[in-house]
């Protein structure tokens, strides 16, 4: 199992950081594997980012969080696991291969606007509805463990 570091923007990081986001399009130049672990490090704008505590803004409700510029090494970071991927083999296939893992609700239930998202992200990145053979979907679990080494 393999150790992979992906760089992401501030506002999908948070969004995996509240378990909005589970399921990610990437391109396939690491080997990903059912079971490798996925670091996903805060970062935009040319930087690493971390938090800062939350902050009230003027005109706003609620509190925000602060984000302060920080090295790699420090950066917020979201420990996952990979459970599942779809090669772009299957994802553009014809044939029904059944419903894809990751829009399959705890429940039991499919989450259909999660499929339909999935091919509305692809459409809008690619240009098509088509997952390019390069690029696989991958979903994953948060996990929380330290121990862990960067392999690529």
């Amino acid at each position: 199992m393999k150790t992979h570091e992906l760089k992401q923007n501030y506002k999908l990081f948070d969004d995996a950081k509240l378990r909005k986001k589970n399921a990610w399009i990437l391109k396939n130049d690491c080997g990903y594997h059912v079971g490798d672990f996925l670091n996903l490090k805060c970062f935009a704008f040319g930087n690493y980012y971390r938090s800062a505590g939350p902050v009230a803004l003027d005109g706003e409700e609620g509190l925000w969080d602060h984000l302060k510029i920080t090295d790699e090494n420090n950066a917020d970071t979201i420990k996952t696991k990979i459970t599942s991927i779809i090669i772009a083999e299957d994802w553009n296939s014809e044939e029904d291969l059944g419903i894809p893992v990751f829009a399959i609700k705890e429940n039991g239930e499919v989450d259909l606007m999660k499929i339909f998202n999935t091919g509305k992200v692809i459409a809008n990145k690619f240009g098509t509805d088509k997952l390019p053979e390069d690029y696989v979907i991958v979903e994953t679990e948060m996990i929380d463990d330290r121990s862990r080494k960067k392999s690529c």
